[in-house]
C-alpha cells in the first residue's frame, strides 16, 4: 500500500470513504485544511470522510526526543519533505491544467484561421461576380445598388493593357522555343569544374564610396559593346547613396554620381542582358522610394541626372528586375505593393497590392526567363509566383523561417532558388510540380543567414554569399566546388560570361573579381 499523495508507504494509512484512494494521515489532513477536496479527483472531501487503516503489527510511539537530538532533526526533515511532496503535487496539477489550457487556445487560433481563410474566399468570389454583374451591364449599377468599399479594389481586377501581353506572349513564345531547340551539349567555352575550383582573385577595387557611411550595398554586371568598344562593367550602390561604374576589363573608374537622394541604395540593374538593350543605361533603386533609369555617356565621368524618375512607391523600393522583351520593369517595394512599368517612359502600367492578410512587404523581385512570370520574396518568408499578363498569384513556397532575401531562376526554366534570414538554407523548387526538390545547409562557424544566391548564365553552376565568405556548387549536384573568403560581409555576386569569373561586393567597400587565371 502506498500513499496516493507521496508515493510511499503511509506510517499511518487512512482511506477515503467516497473515493478509495490511501494517503498518509499527516499529509491528508495538511492537504484538506488548505483545500477541502480530494486531491485526486478534485471532489469535495471532510476529516470525516477519511477512515483508519487497521495495522496487525503496530510500532509503538517512542518517547518525545530532546530538542537537540538526532531524532528531533529527522522529524524536522521529515515534516520539510512532506511540505515539499504536496507542493510538487500542486505543480503537477497546475501544469496539467495549464497545458490543457494551451491546446484549447491553439485550437481556437486554428479555428479562426479557417473561418478568416473562408470570410476572405466569399469576398473575392463576391468581388468576382460583382464585376462580372458591371461588365454585364456596361459598368452601370443597378438601381440600389451599393459599392464594396473596400481597400484594395481598385487593383483586384488590374491588368496589363492587351497589345503589352500581346508583345510579352510572343516574346515568351520565341524564347520556349529556343529552349527546346538548345542542344543539351554545354558551350565549349565554359569553364570546367576543376577551373572554377582553382579560382583566384584577379582584381579588386578598393575604397569604393564614401567612408563616412561605408558599404557597397548592390551591385550588376554588364558585359558587351559600350560605345564601339567591348566593356565589361560593374555598376555598384552604395550605403552613402551614390553609383559607381567600374571598368573591371581596364581596371579603372568610369563614373560616379548620387543616385538615391541621400539614402541608402537597394539595387542597380544595367538594362543590357534584354532585347532592345541600352548599352550604359541602368536602373536604381534606394531608401528615398524612387526608381531611376539613366543613360552613360562615353566620355561622362559625373552621373547627375536621370533620364526619367519613377515615384510609384510609397516605401522603400526593395528589388528591381528587366523583362526579357527590355520594354518593362519589375519593382518591389516595402509599402506591400510591385508594379510593372514602361522602361522607355518611366510610366508605371501597373501596380499591385500583396493579397496576403497580413501584407507582409515584398523584399526582392525576379523574372522567370521565360518573361510569363516573376518571383516576389517578403518579409514573411513567403516567396510568390505571379503570372504577369493576368496578373494573379499562382504559386507561393513558404518554408522559410525569416525574411526573404534573394531568388534567382535557373536558365533552364524549371527550377526557382530561395534564401532568407533566419537559416544558412538555399531551397531549390520545381516549378512545374510547385514543390521544393533539395535544401542547401551551408555549414557557418557563426550561424549566419544566406546574402546572395545566383545561377551561372549556363544552369551549370551556382554561387551563393554567407557573411564574408563565397561558396560555388555543382547546380542539380549541389557539390560544393570552391569557398573564398573576405574582409567584409558580401552584399553583391554576378556571375561573368561562361563562369570564368564571378564579381562580388562587400560592407568593406571592396569590389573583387575572382575567376580563372589566365
Amino acid at each position: 500500500m502506498f500513499c496516493a499523495l507521496s508515493g510511499e508507504a503511509p506510517e499511518f494509512p487512512v482511506v477515503s470513504k467516497k473515493t478509495g484512494h490511501l494517503f498518509e494521515k499527516r499529509l491528508i489532513e495538511k492537504y484538506l485544511a488548505d483545500n477541502g477536496v480530494d486531491p485526486i479527483t478534485n471532489e469535495e472531501m471532510t476529516l470525516d470522510d477519511l477512515v483508519a487503516v487497521k495495522l496487525v503489527n503496530k510500532v509503538a510511539k517512542p518517547r518525545a526526543p530532546s530538542a537537540s537530538s538526532v531524532p528531533t532533526l529527522l522529524l524536522t526533515l521529515q515534516n520539510e519533505w512532506d511540505s515539499v511532496v504536496l507542493e510538487t503535487y500542486q505543480l503537477k496539477q497546475q501544469y496539467h491544467n495549464v497545458r490543457q489550457e494551451l491546446s484549447r487556445a491553439l485550437y481556437e487560433n486554428d479555428a479562426a484561421k479557417r473561418v478568416i481563410a473562408r470570410v476572405m474566399r466569399e469576398r473575392d468570389e463576391a468581388r468576382q461576380a460583382l464585376s462580372n454583374v458591371r461588365a454585364a451591364y456596361g459598368g452601370s449599377e443597378t438601381a440600389g445598388a451599393v459599392d464594396m468599399e473596400v481597400d484594395d479594389a481598385p487593383n483586384a481586377m488590374a491588368k496589363l493593357p492587351e497589345n503589352d501581353i500581346e508583345t510579352i506572349n510572343v516574346k515568351a513564345g520565341t524564347l520556349m522555343s529556343a529552349r527546346k531547340g538548345k542542344k543539351k551539349a554545354t558551350s565549349p567555352t565554359l569553364a570546367l569544374t576543376e577551373d572554377i575550383a582553382a579560382y583566384t582573385e584577379l582584381y579588386n577595387v578598393p575604397s569604393l564610396h564614401s567612408a563616412t557611411n561605408p558599404g557597397i550595398r548592390c551591385l550588376d554586371l554588364f558585359v558587351g559593346d559600350f560605345h564601339s568598344a567591348h566593356r565589361e562593367l560593374v555598376a555598384t550602390g552604395g550605403s552613402d547613396g551614390t553609383v559607381t561604374i567600374t571598368d573591371i576589363g581596364n581596371k579603372k573608374v568610369l563614373a560616379t554620381g548620387k543616385a538615391a537622394g541621400g539614402k541608402r541604395m537597394t539595387s542597380v540593374l544595367f538594362h543590357g542582358r534584354c532585347d532592345k538593350s541600352k548599352a550604359g543605361s541602368f536602373f536604381t533603386t534606394g531608401g528615398d522610394r524612387k526608381v531611376r533609369f539613366w543613360s552613360l555617356k562615353a566620355e561622362e565621368t559625373v552621373i547627375d541626372k536621370p533620364k526619367w524618375e519613377d515615384k510609384s512607391h510609397k516605401g522603400e523600393v526593395t528589388g528591381i528586375a528587366v523583362h526579357p522583351t527590355g520594354d518593362y520593369y519589375l519593382t518591389s517595394s516595402s509599402d506591400s505593393t510591385w508594379s510593372i512599368g514602361n522602361v522607355h517612359t518611366g510610366k508605371t502600367l501597373l501596380n499591385v497590392k500583396n493579397p496576403d492578410l497580413t501584407h507582409p512587404a515584398y523584399t526582392t523581385a525576379q523574372y522567370h526567363p521565360d518573361g510569363l512570370f516573376h518571383a516576389l520574396g517578403t518579409a514573411d518568408s513567403t516567396v510568390q509566383i505571379w503570372d504577369v499578363r493576368t496578373p494573379e498569384k499562382v504559386g507561393a513556397f513558404a518554408d522559410h523561417v525569416g525574411k526573404v532575401r534573394s531568388v534567382s531562376f535557373s536558365e533552364n526554366g524549371y527550377h526557382l532558388a530561395t534564401a532568407a534570414d533566419g537559416a544558412a538554407v538555399v531551397k531549390f523548387w520545381d516549378l512545374r510540380k510547385l514543390a521544393a526538390i533539395h535544401t542547401l545547409t551551408v555549414e557557418t562557424p557563426n550561424a549566419q543567414s544566406i546574402g546572395r544566391i545566383a545561377f551561372d548564365y549556363s544552369g551549370q553552376y551556382f554561387g551563393l554569399t554567407c557573411g564574408s565568405e563565397l561558396r560555388l556548387y555543382l547546380a542539380k549536384k549541389w557539390t560544393q566546388i570552391g569557398s573564398h573568403s573576405f574582409d567584409g560581409e558580401l552584399t553583391g555576386l554576378q556571375w561573368g560570361p561562361d563562369a570564368k569569373y564571378v564579381v562580388t561586393s562587400g560592407m568593406d567597400r571592396r569590389l573583387v573579381v575572382t575567376g580563372v587565371k589566365e
